[in-house]
Formats: C-alpha cells, sequence, structure tokens
C-alpha cells in the first residue's frame, strides 16, 4: 500500500471513472457525493479509520460515487492488483481470524470497528519454531503479539534457573503491556510448538491509534499485572 495525501476539496474518486485504487483513511474527513438526475447531492463523512473504493474493486465497474477531501487528508491506497492478490490468498479468512481474536480483547473494547479493521490489516504473519525465544524478558516491547495457531511458554528467572509461569494457547495476546506503556518486557515467551503468530509494531501500531492511545494506557493501567 501506498500512503498518499491529498489537499482540502481534493477530489480522491470520481464518479464515473474506472476503479484503480481501495483507500483507507488515516487522517482528515471526505465528503461521499453522488449524481443523481444530474443534481449533486450530499451521502456521506467518511471520518479517519474509514475507507472507499471496495464496491468498485470487486465489481469494476464505474464508480458510483464522488469522494472529496473535506479536509488535508492521508489515506493509504491499496492498488487493483494488490487488492486481488490480497483476497486470493486468502485474506478475507485471515482477516475473520484475526477481527475474531481481537474483538475478544478486553484491552481493545475501546476501538471502533473501523480502527479494529485497521490493526488487523496492518498484522504480519510470524512463524516460531519449538524452542525460539519470540520476546526476551529486558528488551524494549516494540511489538504486540496474537497466537493463531501453538503454544508458548512464558517464563521468567528464579534463583538462578527458569521459571514458566504461563501457557500461551492460540486465540491469545502478549506484549501489549510493554508496547503500550513503553516498558521493557516482563518475562520471556518461547514457542513450545511450531507457532503462527500475527505481529504489529509499535510505529504501526501509535500511527494508526493515536487518538485512542490515552484511553488504551488508562485502561492497561487498570489490569491486575501478573
Amino acid at each position: 500500500m501506498e500512503l498518499k495525501s491529498f489537499k482540502e476539496n481534493e477530489f480522491i474518486i470520481k464518479q464515473g471513472d474506472q476503479p484503480d485504487f481501495f483507500f483507507i483513511f488515516e487522517t482528515g474527513q471526505c465528503r461521499v457525493m453522488k449524481k443523481v438526475n444530474g443534481v449533486e447531492k450530499f451521502i456521506s463523512l467518511i471520518e479517519s479509520g474509514g475507507y472507499a473504493g471496495e464496491l468498485g474493486m470487486l465489481s469494476g465497474k464505474p464508480r458510483q460515487a464522488t469522494v472529496i477531501a473535506e479536509t488535508p487528508v492521508t489515506a493509504w491506497a491499496m492498488d487493483k492488483t494488490t487488492y486481488w492478490a490480497l483476497l486470493r490468498d486468502g485474506h478475507i479468512k485471515k482477516r475473520d481470524t484475526y477481527t475474531e481474536i481481537l474483538r475478544k480483547t478486553e484491552l481493545l473494547q475501546v476501538l471502533g470497528e473501523s480502527q479494529l479493521l485497521l490493526i488487523v490489516d496492518a498484522l504480519h504473519p510470524v512463524d516460531a519454531q519449538p524452542g525460539e525465544e519470540i520476546i526476551k524478558q529486558g528488551t524494549d516491547g516494540d511489538s504486540f503479539f496474537m497466537v493463531i495457531e501453538g503454544e508458548c511458554s512464558v517464563s521468567k528467572p528464579n534463583t538462578g534457573s527458569t521459571e514458566e509461569i504461563g501457557i500461551i494457547k492460540s486465540g491469545d495476546f502478549f506484549g501489549e503491556r510493554a508496547l503500550i506503556l513503553n516498558e521493557v518486557r516482563a518475562a520471556t515467551v518461547t514457542a513450545k510448538t511450531p507457532c503462527k503468530l500475527a505481529k504489529l509494531d509499535r510505529h504501526t501500531f501509535t500511527r494508526l491509534l493515536k487518538p485512542v492511545i490515552p484511553q488504551l494506557i488508562e485502561r492497561i493501567q487498570s489490569f491486575p499485572q501478573d
């Protein structure tokens, strides 16, 4: 995807044009207009976190409405080739799996649906083999992980040896506290079995969720710390 910038009142999508990009809006506000019987009508506003252009990408038909930047806008633009490649490679199934896990995450209950989907689309798949350290106690907490398949061990040093203090299974997540609070890792997480994970780094997390980070900090500080 490519990050594009649009000035106030600049056309992002024009009714009647051939579809070329799917847009996910990062900042700013857009208005959607549609010409009906020769009269331009206001349809709706699109806020940051919203998206536009998916119907044209799916149908291949000309754009059915116009999208104009109401304010200066930044948007992630996905071209047709990339869009269809993601669909072809099972992106929808993966997206549904990620979304289901995130919706169950108590910490993220403050997020709207569009913000949740932005996280889902920004997650990167990571594989880990048995015995592989995924995060290490005392290191910078720069990433958040979800376990899609497999099982991980949580451990801490204890009088010269290492003690397992917990197990993380499919559907669980880890690394969120250090990521949000900018802390070092409180424990080490190691793959016990072959694992399929989804990872989100701090830079992307902050960029996508900047407006709600104060709420996330307040929320996570209210949770008991293991």
